[in-house]
């Protein structure tokens, strides 16, 4: 509501996000914004003001907060620890990984297995040249090891995975 002003419904709105994701909105906007002294603090629109909401949206939101804010919730949060925080911050700010490409809970673990072996692999390089991994540049065989071992790990569940979704037929 603008200054008392009923917000009239003048219709729905599809959104698609970079992502693919539909979202509805719906659309209000009051009748007479031109006569109003506080036009200026309340809309930049040369007409009557209009907004969007997100019912869906919204509902999630406040469900997500109704559950951080339980007695439960809060015990959980308590638990959280600070450095993997920081890691999956990274992940989603600085290489912009902000939602699995693939469907099904084995291809997202191969998805986020890859993913996290490579910001490790990274991570590793890079305390190394600040002198954290001389030790195992010392003996290049420990350090490649570790990568064999951590790869072999990895191409097992990938080929695990695939067997998965080959053995299962296909939708005609």
């Amino acid at each position: 509501m603008s200054m008392g002003q009923h917000m009239t419904f003048i219709g729905k709105k599809t959104r698609i996000g970079n992502n693919g994701y539909k979202s509805t909105l719906y659309r209000y906007q009051t009748q007479r914004c031109k006569s109003c002294p506080l036009k200026a603090r309340c809309t930049k629109a040369k007409g009557n003001r209009m907004i969007e909401v997100n019912y869906k949206l919204n509902a999630y939101k406040r469900e997500a907060r109704e559950r951080l804010t339980s007695e439960e919730g809060l015990k959980y949060r308590g638990k959280r620890p600070i450095e993997p925080e920081a890691v999956f911050g990274q992940i989603k700010f600085n290489k912009q990984y902000k939602r699995f490409r693939h469907r099904g809970i084995d291809k997202v673990q191969m998805d986020f297995g890859l993913f996290a072996m490579a910001f490790n692999l990274q991570k590793l390089i890079r305390n190394a040249s600040d002198g954290f991994l001389q030790a195992f540049y010392a003996q290049k065989s420990v350090l490649s090891e570790i990568i064999s071992l951590i790869l072999l790990d990895f191409f097992k569940k990938i080929s695990k995975t695939a067997e998965n979704s080959f053995s299962q037929p296909l939708a005609a």
